[in-house]
């Protein structure tokens, strides 16, 4: 009994985590392969208590399962063939992860895509938004809005779609140059971190400021600075083609500023 006793307590006791509150799944033009190439699964929660407030992000592999033998019986009992399922579980193993850290809890946070919004905007994605609390406020009753590069860098050498050289380009000096330093180059992106990215004016909250008189020619060497960090976010609006006359019965009106 005091050895059963002994063994009990020296289990160790299942981790406490917080519960997972959002989940985006991103999905990029990386691969030839009509099924995809390498995923980034972004999880808002899921912490542990004494672990850094931010967002985690897990660069995940592609799914792509090999043709079951012809020659193998299905199993009633097991629908899915082994080797499909040990595919699936494989692709669930991350192959590298990243924390985008931030002085209070995230909030929420929204990824911004390239071109098409469609899929809630997480196909290929190329920036993201977290609200988190402000640092400022001991009462975390105030938000404040960042915007990081996405993926992280990390991802970037595995998540580039791939160019395959033909075999007459292999005997070009050229080529090979150019390999080498797009290799030294994907080397020191992975060490980077995701740059902070300028928002637009509409997401500024001014507390305080002060106007500044400058002559013409340094008004004009300011206003043609172009910096390279911004976010590029175009406004626009969608609506519904109402040819009939139809929104007018609706309670809800299906206009949004973007």
């Amino acid at each position: 009994m005091e050895a059963q006793k002994a063994s009990g307590a020296s289990k160790p006791l299942p981790e406490i985590r917080e519960p997972i509150f959002k989940l985006a799944w991103s999905g990029f033009p990386n691969s030839s392969d009509p099924r995809g190439g390498d995923t980034v699964l972004t999880i808002l929660g899921g912490l542990t208590p004494d672990s850094p407030q931010g967002l985690t992000t897990f660069l995940l592999p592609p799914l792509n399962p090999p043709a079951p033998p012809d020659d193998v019986p299905q199993s009633p009992s097991e629908p899915l063939h082994s080797e499909i399922r040990r595919a699936m579980q494989e692709s669930l193993f991350p192959l590298d992860s990243h924390t985008y850290h931030t002085p209070g809890a995230v909030q929420d946070f929204l990824l911004i895509p390239r071109a098409s919004p469609h899929f809630s905007g997480t196909w290929d994605p190329r920036a993201i938004l977290l609200l988190s609390d402000s640092a400022l406020d001991p009462a975390n009753s105030t938000r404040v809005i960042d915007a990081f590069e996405f993926p992280p860098p990390a991802f970037v050498a595995s998540l580039m779609e791939p160019t395959t050289p033909g075999a007459a380009d292999m005997d070009d000096p050229s080529v090979a140059l150019n390999q080498e330093l797009a290799t030294a180059l994907e080397s020191m992106a992975l060490s980077a971190d995701p740059r902070s990215l300028r928002l637009p004016w509409a997401f500024w909250t001014v507390a305080g400021g002060a106007l500044f008189k400058v002559d013409k020619d340094a008004y004009g060497r300011l206003k043609d600075v172009t910096i390279d960090d911004a976010l590029p976010i175009r406004g626009g609006k969608a609506w519904v083609e109402d040819t009939e006359g139809q929104m007018k019965l609706m309670k809800v009106s299906c206009s949004w500023s973007l």
